[in-house]
C-alpha cells in the first residue's frame, strides 16, 4: 500500500470498515438507495451505494464529485445494460469491499498485518480498498481518495442506521419527488446533520468530442475520397498494460476502422486512457493517411461515438451515420483481444 498513508491512518479506516462489516447495512439497504455525503473541507459531494442485498458481493461504493455521480447514473441507466463491461471501465468511484480470507488479496492481508490486525486473516471478512479511475486498473487509494473514504464511510453507515430506525425513506437512486437526496453534512457546531439536498448537475458531463488541429484536418482532407464506408468502433481491451513510464497500469482503448463491405480492418490503434479523446483524433488521421484515401462515410453503432466523431467528420469532409442495429462490437473486441495476446 502507499507509504504516504501511515499505519495509524490505515488502522483508523480499517476499524471503520470492520464496524460496517459487523453492522451489515446491506441486510436492509438496497444498492439503488443512494445516500450523499458532503466533504467538510472541499464541500464536494459524494454519492454512496451499499451493495450486497441481492448478491454475495458485500461492498460500499463511494462516487465522488460530479464525475462520480455521472458514472453511477451511467452504470444504473438502461443504456448501460447493453454494454455494462464498457461502463465499468469508465467508472470513477472508491470501493470498500469484503472478501473471505481464503479469497482475499495478498496485499490486503499484508495491510492487516502491517496495522496489527493479522489475526483477522483466520476467517473474518477481509476489507479491501480500491480506487477506480476511467481506463485504469483498480488500485489502492492515494492520499486524497483515502481522506474521502475516511469522511464518507462512517457517515454512510450512520445514515443507513437512521434509515433502519425509520427516520428516512430512501427512494430509487436516492432522489425524491422534489429532486433531492438525503445527505450527511457537517454543521458549524461540529455535528453531522441529515438533510435533503439537490445532487450535482450532470449536464456538463456529456460525451467528449474530437477536435482536430487545422494542420491534421487539412492533411486528411487533402487525400482522395473513396466510395468506401467504414465502421468506427472504440472500446477498452480488458487486458491490463503496464505504463512504460512507471505510472498506473491501464486498460488500452482500441480505436478500430473496418470496411463495411469487405469486413476487413482499415486501421487499428491502442491508446492510453490519458490521451483520450485527443489521441483518438490524431490516430484516426494517421490511419486514414496510411490508407492513402478517406472513406465516403463513417458509420457508428453508439450515440456516444456519433457525438465523438461528428466534429472529426465535419472538418475532414466525411459523412457520418448512426446505425444502432449494428451488432459487431463483441466480435471486434474478441479479435483485438486475440491480437493483443499474440503480441505478449
Amino acid at each position: 500500500m502507499l507509504t504516504e498513508i501511515s499505519a495509524t491512518q490505515w488502522r483508523t479506516l480499517i476499524d471503520v470498515a470492520l464496524n460496517i462489516a459487523q453492522s451489515e447495512p446491506w441486510t436492509w439497504m438496497h444498492d439503488a438507495q443512494v445516500i450523499g455525503v458532503e466533504h467538510p473541507e472541499t464541500l464536494e459531494k459524494a454519492y454512496c451505494s451499499i451493495m450486497g442485498q441481492e448478491s454475495d458481493f458485500k461492498a460500499i461504493a463511494v462516487y465522488p464529485g460530479r464525475q462520480g455521480w455521472w458514472s453511477y447514473l451511467q452504470l444504473s441507466s438502461e443504456e448501460a445494460e447493453s454494454d455494462a463491461n464498457e461502463i465499468m471501465y469508465k467508472q470513477r468511484c472508491l470501493v470498500l469491499s469484503f472478501e473471505p480470507s481464503d479469497r482475499a488479496d495478498a496485499d490486503d492481508l499484508a495491510l492487516l498485518k502491517h496495522v496489527g490486525l493479522g489475526r483477522l486473516a483466520g476467517g473474518s471478512l477481509i476489507p479491501s480498498f480500491r480506487t477506480y479511475l476511467p481506463g485504469y486498473v483498480p488500485a489502492p487509494p492515494d492520499a486524497t481518495d483515502f481522506q474521502w473514504l475516511l469522511v464518507a464511510l462512517p457517515q454512510i453507515l450512520a445514515a443507513a442506521q437512521e434509515v433502519y430506525a425509520g427516520h428516512h425513506s430512501i427512494p430509487e437512486n436516492g432522489i425524491d419527488k422534489a429532486g433531492k437526496m438525503l445527505f450527511k453534512r457537517l454543521s458549524a457546531s461540529g455535528t453531522w446533520d441529515s438533510l435533503w439536498l439537490k445532487p450535482d448537475p450532470v449536464a456538463d458531463f456529456s460525451p467528449p468530442t474530437i477536435q482536430l488541429e487545422a494542420e491534421l484536418a487539412q492533411a486528411a482532407r487533402a487525400l482522395p475520397q473513396s466510395a468506401e464506408i467504414w465502421l468506427l468502433e472504440e472500446f477498452f481491451v480488458p487486458e491490463a498494460a503496464e505504463d512504460p513510464e512507471g505510472g498506473r497500469a491501464f486498460f488500452p482503448r482500441a480505436v478500430v476502422f473496418m470496411d463495411m463491405e469487405s469486413q476487413e480492418f482499415r486501421g487499428l490503434t491502442l491508446l492510453h486512457p490519458g490521451t483520450w479523446p485527443e489521441g483518438a483524433g490524431e490516430s484516426m488521421v494517421e490511419m486514414i493517411l496510411n490508407r492513402g484515401s478517406r472513406p465516403a462515410q463513417i458509420v457508428v453503432s453508439k450515440k456516444e461515438n456519433f457525438i465523438l466523431a461528428k466534429p472529426f467528420c465535419n472538418v475532414t469532409g466525411i459523412a457520418i451515420n448512426l446505425d444502432q442495429a449494428i451488432d459487431i462490437l463483441p466480435d471486434l473486441r474478441a479479435a483485438v483481444e486475440d491480437m493483443w495476446r499474440e503480441q505478449d
